[in-house]
């Protein structure tokens, strides 16, 4: 801290002194530098988001392995980064996930057979028994890991397809050192963690070797057949990623049935068979023993035409035919039409379609063609628009050309192949297509002056999807997720006109520097679709994965729209498990703003939003307290608020370096210019949705607060505040830096105090999920009611809140009574799980100024002078409970779920105040020690650590102030403190009994004098003067609890 001017030390008695030693005795600290960046690179330097790992059994990996996590500013405080799997671990193995659901059900049921006998004493089984003897052994009466422990000697593991490990290689949430194990082919998503920083890795565990064919048949059909019928087998291959590009298909009874090359089986007779399909390994292709992998599926052909050899359908050029060569019984026949059949079996037809029925009911009917007519064998099953894609350079497609007369058997000789775009596909001289790229090609066979084609979609065909633009990279900061607006500026130097706001949706593996085309291209293999909150955004016409936000968010706050991505083509037909990902975006009505200007200009939007007559309730304010005294009304009217709010989503970082000045001197040295100051600094008049981005200040730019809340019923959430960056490659800062840190990171004042900004009348303001940090005082909410969740407070050279309660009075004169108004300002303020550190001063103080007291010697409410009545001081108490305090109109402290404060200090140093004079230092120096270390008030409170002595400060409330050229040190405070936390114990200096040495003694007898109440951990509290936090995973889940 700067030293005091001896003018100003003259004014303040020594007892005042003595006060701020004693609840700000750091010498230094340790100021901790946040991590403002992460980075995963591959290992040439290349920023990655993609990630593939190869299978080889179970495996043990390490993430560090394929890339490095580098850590941005380098001098930052903590650079552990910790690595975790985020959403569901999707297997791509179906068999590897039956084993593993098989092994869990199989350990539930141990389990709980395991503790059942443990509770009765003893067990079933010696197997157990010796199970149990190990366990125990390695942790002696914990029973939950005893029961884990025998589950895990009786079972044989099978292990879950990827999981981060610890050292000894047990399943863990979490961990900082990368290591996983891996046991099946998976997707899944990795969140590489630095405080709140976070970055998204998406992994696939793949192999290009096939291990596993399985073959099935389409969704509607099943594998019995009737004569004469074809189907085409569906084969999948494990791992999903697997390239075969060598297949041999099979039937086991040729007389049953046929296949071709592409998998299409025809029914020939009734009876069973098998059908196989061999896939070549792909690691083996280059071998002179190529290997393979075998699938198969059992087929069954039934009767079900009136033909036992064409079953329902004929095709035929010739008019006559015989009965048993179409494999027709003539005793079977019933009706015949469209043909005549003699006494000899000869069936002779009349017309170009000819139907036979027989008593079964089944039919055959003969259609006529053209002698010489050619046709592509099963061509119904590949032409476009059948469902069937062939892939971009995968498997060749075996297309088999026939004659269309079915009775005709003898090859044909001699055809010409062509394709219509040999950019799409090609077509060799056996009828092999080969797919090139995306587009719809014509095949031609042409046979002398016969020809027939086929149209075939090629398309690039995906195994898998994952999504870069996922629910886990969004989840970021401490609030775990990104919101977005619906407009943007244009240009906001020119003006404040806006546009519809959009993000996009990147799947895994676009191609980085991409042209337009090429995006476009890389993303047709994709549908994107909103199957939720398609009313607030629409997919863009032009760009596939972009999405477009509208204004119909108006008044309707923060809402989901749901994006829905699929693979146009997956690889495995019927298999869109693993081709269809979604992604849920937040989306608000308000705009973006990247930088300070647009910030700036956001907020002039916000103000002129929320206040426009149209939209603001209450703008006089509505009266919530009214009591009337012989001189005075004391009067609270709650402030006024919006009936709809304009939101700002930080896009980027904003600084107002971007408007830094200097003051040069005469010798050119440069100095930051104070030139942020009340009209110059952003004022909130809305949500505000910082996405875990930075609004800062350089240091010395701040002649006051870095930003302001003026209105009623906003949430400023997920967003770093920063008055003062840390300079240089320094990682620490001195006591006297941290004191000079300039200016205050928020001013809470609605209406420049004129109302109280009431949760019941508005909702209050709310701050949540948040770090505030680098400032001289934190946050400082005057005469409102404000809620913190979730927040983060440290490096403060003073105190991280400071709240006054004052009473005011006004020369206003109320309109219904005639009398002055004095208005009662004071702050209710909740705080669910909240952590602060490195500050200087105490967490929250909360003082009391002319309250109760009109002055150094006046009562408020009762005549008489303190000095000269002091009974009276019980009579004027009464009143202000009677008639404030039990009405709310008092300062109150609500605190639930958890407090972590890391701020012990030692009692034996308090030489960062400076007055100027070595006497008055030394004796700020000691006297706080001497009265700590032998006042038994500090019994509980004081922690000892070998010749150090410390206490911790987390409140203080206050009833000292100087005002009117008089100093008051014991003005009555009225703190209605409410503590779920029970680590923590009281102060009251008027409770002090003088008692110790004599400075120890001289100290306590002038603080009984003044008006202090301290709240910190007693000195058994898990946080001790050594304890550090680490702002990670587990840190945010205890603060969302």
């Amino acid at each position: 801290m700067k030293k005091v001017m001896i003018g100003i030390l003259i004014l303040i008695p020594i007892i005042v002194l003595v006060v701020v030693a004693l609840v700000s005795v750091i010498v230094s600290m340790s100021a901790h530098i946040a991590v403002e960046d992460l980075q995963l690179l591959d290992k040439n330097g290349k920023e990655i988001y993609d990630l593939q790992i190869p299978l080889d059994e179970v495996s043990n990996v390490n993430i560090y392995n394929y890339l490095d996590a580098k850590i941005y500013p380098e001098k930052a405080t903590d650079k552990t980064v910790e690595w975790q799997i985020v959403g569901d671990v999707v297997y791509t193995d179906l068999q590897s996930e039956a084993s593993r659901n098989e092994y869990l059900a199989k350990r539930s049921a141990l389990t709980a057979e395991l503790e059942t006998e443990l509770a009765q004493g003893s067990f079933s089984t010696t197997e157990r028994q010796n199970a149990y003897n190990i366990a125990r052994g390695k942790y002696y009466k914990d029973s939950s890991l005893i029961i884990a422990e025998m589950a895990d000697i009786l079972l044989e593991k099978v292990y879950p397809a990827a999981a981060f490990v610890d050292e000894n290689g047990k399943e863990v949430e979490s961990n900082t050192t990368g290591k996983m194990i891996v046991s099946s082919f998976c997707k899944f998503t990795v969140r590489a963690q630095a405080e709140t920083v976070s970055k998204t890795l998406t992994v696939s565990v793949m192999g290009y070797d096939v291990e596993r064919v399985e073959l099935a048949v389409g969704e509607d059909e099943t594998t019995t057949l009737g004569v004469g019928e074809s189907m085409r087998i569906l084969a999948s291959y494990t791992p999903i990623d697997s390239i075969v590009n060598h297949t041999i298909w099979q039937v086991e009874d040729e007389n049953v049935a046929t296949v071709d090359s592409n998998g299409v089986i025809t029914a020939l007779k009734e009876g069973q068979t098998t059908i196989s399909l061999r896939a070549s390994v792909y690691s083996t292709e280059n071998s002179e023993n190529i290997e393979y992998v075998e699938g198969k599926i059992d087929i069954t052909v039934e009767q079900k035409g009136a033909s036992s050899r064409f079953g329902e359908n004929l095709v035929t050029s010739r008019k006559s035919l015989t009965l048993e060569e179409i494999g027709v019984v003539k005793e079977e026949i019933t009706n015949v039409s469209g043909a005549t059949v003699n006494e000899s079996g000869i069936l002779t037809m009349t017309e170009n379609i000819a139907v036979i029925t027989v008593k079964s009911g089944a039919r055959l009917t003969i259609a006529s063609c053209v002698d010489g007519d050619v046709t592509i064998n099963n061509s119904r099953f590949y032409e476009n628009g059948s469902g069937y894609v062939l892939s971009v350079g995968e498997n060749l497609l075996d297309l088999d050309l026939v004659w269309k007369d079915m009775l005709k058997t003898d090859q044909i000789e001699n055809a010409v192949w062509s394709s219509s775009s040999e950019s799409v596909a090609t077509v060799n001289d056996k009828g092999e297509v080969k797919g090139v790229s995306s587009g719809v090609a014509t095949i031609t066979a042409t046979v002398g002056q016969k020809s027939t084609s086929i149209t075939i979609n090629v398309q690039r065909k995906l195994s898998q999807i994952q999504l870069r633009t996922s629910d886990a990279s969004l989840a970021i900061g401490i609030a775990r997720e990104t919101v977005f607006a619906s407009e943007r500026y244009i240009d906001v130097k020119a003006s404040n006109a806006k546009t519809a706001n959009y993000t996009h949706v990147i799947v895994q593996g676009e191609p980085e520097n991409a042209t337009a085309a090429q995006l476009a291209e890389f993303y047709s293999a994709y549908v994107f679709e909103i199957v939720e909150g398609g009313e607030y955004a629409s997919m863009d016409t032009l760009v596939a994965n972009k999405v477009v936000f509208n204004n119909s968010l108006e008044g309707k706050g923060k809402q989901k729209v749901v994006v829905k991505v699929s693979a146009r083509y997956p690889k495995y037909e019927g298999m869109t498990r693993f081709t269809t990902e979604t992604v849920t975006l937040n989306v608000v009505y308000g705009v973006m703003a990247s930088n300070i200007d647009e910030l700036f200009r956001a907020t002039q939007d916000q103000k002129a939003y929320a206040t426009a007559e149209d939209n603001v309730v209450n703008p006089d304010g509505i009266e919530i307290f009214r009591h009337e005294t012989a001189d005075n009304v004391y009067l609270v009217k709650g402030a006024p608020y919006s009936k709809r709010l304009y939101a700002i989503c930080l896009e980027n970082d904003c600084s107002y370096e971007d408007w830094i000045e200097y003051d040069v001197d005469k010798d050119g040295n440069k100095t930051v210019k104070g030139n942020i100051d009340y009209d110059r600094c952003v004022k909130f008049y809305g949500d505000v949705y910082g996405n875990n981005h930075i609004i800062s200040a350089k240091t010395g730019q701040l002649d006051n607060y870095l930003t302001r809340v003026k209105w009623n019923g906003i949430t400023i959430s997920n967003i770093v505040l920063r008055a003062n960056e840390i300079e240089g490659d320094t990682d620490s800062v001195t006591a006297e830096g941290a004191a000079s840190f300039k200016g205050y990171i928020c001013e809470i004042d609605p209406n420049a105090g004129e109302y109280h900004a009431s949760i019941e009348y508005g909702g209050g303001i709310t701050f949540e999920y948040s770090i505030f940090e680098n400032a001289q005082q934190g946050l400082n909410p005057f005469n409102c009611d404000v809620t913190y969740k979730g927040c983060i407070i440290r490096n403060i050279g003073q105190t991280g809140m400071y709240s006054p309660t004052r009473m005011e009075d006004l020369d206003d004169i109320d309109e219904k009574t005639g009398k002055k108004i004095v208005m009662p300002y004071y702050s209710h303020i909740d705080m669910h799980n909240m952590i602060c550190s490195n500050t200087l001063g105490t967490m929250l103080s909360v003082t009391h100024e002319h309250f109760t007291r009109k002055s150094n010697s006046d009562y408020r409410f009762v005549d008489g002078n303190y000095n000269k009545n002091k009974d009276l001081a019980e009579a004027n108490e009464k009143y202000y409970i009677e008639n404030f305090y039990n009405k709310g109109i008092c300062a109150t402290v609500k605190q639930t779920g958890f407090f972590n404060a890391y701020n012990w200090q030692d009692v034996n140093n308090s030489k960062f105040i400076e007055t100027g004079f070595d006497a008055i230092d030394n004796v700020l120096a000691t006297s706080v020690g001497y009265l700590i270390n032998e006042n038994s008030a500090f019994k509980d409170a004081k922690y000892v650590d070998g010749d150090k002595t410390y206490i911790h400060a987390a409140f203080m409330c206050t009833g000292i102030f100087s005002s009117g050229g008089y100093t008051v040190l014991n003005e009555p405070t009225y703190l209605n403190l409410s503590m779920e936390d029970s680590r923590f114990y009281k102060f009251d200096s008027k409770t002090l009994t003088p008692e110790g040495g004599s400075i120890a003694t001289t100290v306590a007898k002038l603080l009984k004098n003044a008006s202090i109440t301290l709240y910190g951990y007693t000195n058994d509290a898990e946080i001790t003067p050594s304890s550090t936090y680490q702002v990670n995973s587990a840190l945010i889940e205890k603060i969302h609890s």
